[in-house]
């Protein structure tokens, strides 16, 4: 009876191994990784960079447009210039490549 499991387990294991080595990107792992650069450009427009604090990004609203193009809508908490914790809601487009180049613009809504 365990023969079954352990063939199963030995199957898996070679198809996440093939996946991974494949060099292709699942649709998850490409959200998160727009998810990540517009967090990036996000804190690198806000006077307390390090206060920054972001919802996860399974919360946040991504889109995907045409190819590896993404829209990314959420909110950032961090302080503004007199040291308030202020929410400002964020929309950026990120354009991923095939290669380490991405392309981010983002909007702040204060």
């Amino acid at each position: 009876m365990k023969t079954p499991i352990v063939i199963t387990s030995v199957l898996l294991t070679l198809a996440l191994t093939f996946t991974a080595c494949s060099g292709e990107k699942s649709e998850t792992a490409l959200r998160a990784e727009a998810c990540t650069y517009a967090q990036i450009e996000v804190e690198s427009l806000l006077k307390s960079p390090s206060s920054a604090d972001f919802p996860a990004c399974s919360s946040m609203s991504i889109t995907q447009g045409k190819g590896l193009e993404y829209d990314v809508n959420s909110y950032v908490e961090a302080q503004n210039s007199f040291g308030a914790q202020i929410r400002t809601e964020f929309t950026c487009s990120v354009k991923l490549t095939d290669g380490d180049t991405y392309y981010v613009s983002c909007d702040l809504d204060e």
